[in-house]
């Protein structure tokens, strides 16, 4: 079993454990532990997780967890697989069915990495070349993906649906950048064009056309955390933004940042027919749990079980040097409501929940259900998800809920059995 760490600029740097080939601990060959430093509750990627497994979205399984080394504490780690590894894949979307040999190929979506079509040859670097394959292996399949993209005529529900049957599950995109769109998560595809991964199911691909799964992932800078130039140019009015001003925007943040944001833009921008279809999907995700009545009870349940280890963790010595905001236990209450000050929590978790729903239920005229039980963010169990069917132009559903992808498994259970397990390998608490 090997270790790495990340973000060792932190006194809580980030750790990572890869197992030896041809081994695994419950399906997973690679798994990962985030310090989440810049969060001041350690619960955004927890609460985003969670959010994507309730909406039928492909995703990491998510825990807290302590951590020790040679019996020392390292302090309280986001424990969650990798998702550009095949172990991932294989659990995420076959689950206990036999998985097909060889896979896809999961491709990680590094900055720059875009969907724009060039018949200029690949001599050159382009935006493809940040789409990263496993070693070995080739990623010439997103290349004829972007040029179906490409070709795909928007304002034909025939074609639409032919594209999404073949080459590209639209559903599971639009409610992943919906959720991004949501919790200002800069750090993503819409916003860098970085953090994500996408994956060629081969039980739903013939003929050279490769049926792509996206997956988001990395999920600490959300919720208002480190929001600020270049991501967000109008300051404390970034929650009341329309989406709408996203696709208007002109991009290429930084050097590694592409200059377009090509699946985006093509799908959701009118005339296309998807355009109700991503809005209806919008409409219901508020409606049914990215608001203060649902998420407060999720972020309430959350918090209260979380807090013990905060304040655990809060009085640790780090044993490497790097930076250390000092964040307490107190500083965990605050952020939950309302801006921390210190570092870069600018919102409170529930303070950005408020806006950003309260602009989304204006801009669309509609009012949030009141009475949404704290299952509407159960996490991980898909089917208990509420989400109502609205009808759309190009005649699917927009159901919250539900996913069509052929086999994305409900995990929760599994990822706590494995986190025990882990136990007996470094020495940590699971929560």
């Amino acid at each position: 079993m090997e270790g790495s760490t990340k973000n060792d600029e932190f006194a809580k740097a980030a750790l990572k454990v890869t197992f030896p080939a041809g081994t695994s601990l419950y399906g997973r060959d690679t798994i990962k532990f985030r310090n989440s430093e810049e969060d001041a509750t350690m619960l955004r990627e927890k609460i985003y997780t969670d959010m994507l497994h309730a909406a039928g979205c492909p995703s990491m399984e998510t825990i807290n967890t302590r951590v020790y080394y040679n019996k020392k504490p390292l302090g309280l780690y986001v424990m969650q697989d990798d998702a550009t590894t095949e172990g991932f894949i294989s659990q995420t979307f076959y689950g206990n069915k036999q998985a097909p040999s060889p896979l896809g190929i999961p491709l990680n979506g590094a900055t720059g990495a875009d969907f724009l079509w060039t018949d200029v040859p690949r001599t050159t670097k382009d935006s493809w070349d940040s789409f990263i394959p496993p070693s070995g292996k080739s990623n010439d399949r997103v290349v004829a993906l972007s040029k179906a993209l490409n070709t795909l005529d928007v304002t034909s529900a025939t074609a639409v649906a032919d594209f999404e049957k073949t080459w590209f599950d639209i559903d599971t995109f639009f409610k992943a950048i919906i959720f991004e769109y949501l919790t200002g998560h800069w750090d993503s595809h819409w916003f860098f064009t970085t953090n994500f991964v996408v994956y060629d199911d081969p039980t739903e691909s013939t003929n050279g056309k490769f049926k792509f799964y996206f997956v988001d992932q990395d999920f600490d800078g959300t919720f208002g955390v480190a929001l600020g130039a270049p991501y967000n140019d109008v300051g404390a009015q970034f929650t009341s933004q329309s989406y709408k001003a996203l696709l208007a925007r002109k991009w290429k943040l930084s050097e590694l940042d592409a200059a377009d944001r090509t699946m985006v833009n093509k799908l959701v921008k009118s005339p296309s027919v998807l355009t109700s279809r991503f809005e209806k999907t919008l409409i219901d995700i508020v409606k049914k749990m990215f608001n203060p009545v649902s998420f407060k009870n999720k972020l309430d349940s959350l918090s209260k079980r979380l807090r013990p280890e905060i304040a655990w963790d809060r009085n640790i010595t780090r044993p490497h040097a790097g930076t250390n905001y000092g964040y307490t236990v107190e500083d965990f209450d605050t952020g939950i409501l309302k801006a921390v000050p210190k570092a870069s929590n600018q919102w409170g978790i529930m303070q950005w929940v408020e806006e950003r729903s309260a602009a989304v239920t204006k801009e669309f005229n509609f009012e949030f259900d009141k009475t949404v039980p704290a299952s509407a963010l159960a996490g991980s169990k898909v089917e208990s998800a509420p989400g109502a069917p609205a009808s759309t132009e190009d005649g699917r559903t927009a159901n919250v809920g539900a996913s069509s992808a052929p086999a994305l498994k409900a995990a929760s259970g599994l990822w706590q059995a494995l986190a025990v397990a882990f136990a007996s390998f470094i020495g940590y608490t699971a929560l």
